[in-house]
């Protein structure tokens, strides 16, 4: 299993696309989903889906990168892992 997503956040953190909050954020919040997404398909009972739904949030990571990746400019970067992050927090945000 390669942990792309991971290492690319890290990366424009080392550079300074992204701060350290949003990084931490965004670590904290892949693996809250992952587990959330697994745990909800245990307790589906979707064993023959299992395989497939272990990975299916890591193949939204890509997605992610290339949307991000697609932005014409720095600034459009940055304007888009701030969307992304805000996803993510809000998906596992407690009402």
């Amino acid at each position: 299993m390669y942990f792309i997503s991971l290492k690319i956040i890290i990366f424009m953190w080392q550079y300074g696309v992204v701060d350290t909050f949003t990084t931490v954020n965004f670590i904290y919040n892949a693996g809250a989903q992952y587990s959330a997404v697994v745990i909800a398909a245990m307790a589906d009972g979707n064993i023959t889906k299992f395989p497939g739904m272990l990975f299916e949030p890591i193949a939204g990571f890509g997605v992610s990168y290339q949307f991000v990746k697609a932005a014409q400019s720095g600034a459009e970067r940055r304007v888009r892992v701030a969307t992304l992050a805000a996803l993510l927090s809000a998906s596992t945000a407690t009402p």
